[in-house]
């Protein structure tokens, strides 16, 4: 499993917290691969968090990569996501087969801002952005699908 999984921290001083990058690829997305990641990064956090100085909630970005659809990543990926009160979460989700890569939506509350702002990030950073519409043009061609 943790060869299917890349994680990348980085402190992030001038905004007080920690940022945290994984990536991991399943040909089908389960529920027992979410629960793994999800142990593998709390285990690297609290590594990194001794290491350094006490920081703001930590930002994480998960990149997902899976080669089609399943129920588990629809109901992560086409619904909407709650924030935990421990961390900063964007979930993105990448369906290699459709082309395609999914953000949840999310309702206003704990950490909109912070997720807003990750989100938008994360548009910056792969391609350019289409304010009139809900998608972005990926390097490659890909569409990007969201809920708000």
């Amino acid at each position: 499993m943790e060869d299917n999984i890349k994680l990348d921290a980085a402190e992030d001083r001038e905004n007080n917290n920690l940022q945290i990058l994984v990536q991991m690829y399943q040909r089908r997305l389960k529920k027992e691969h979410i629960e793994m990641m999800n142990q593998f990064v709390r285990k690297e956090v609290c590594h990194a968090s001794k290491r350094t100085l006490p920081l703001g909630f930590p930002y994480v970005t998960y990149f997902i990569y899976v080669e089609e659809k399943s129920q588990v990543f629809e109901e992560i990926f086409c619904g909407e996501i709650l924030q935990r009160n421990s961390f900063f979460a964007l979930p993105v989700g990448v369906v290699l087969k459709e082309e395609k890569m999914y953000i949840p939506g999310m309702q206003k509350g704990f950490g909109y801002e912070e997720y807003d702002r990750m989100k938008e990030n994360i548009f910056e950073i792969l391609s350019q952005r289409d304010p009139d519409k809900d998608r972005i043009l990926l390097p490659c061609g890909w569409t990007h699908t969201y809920r708000k």
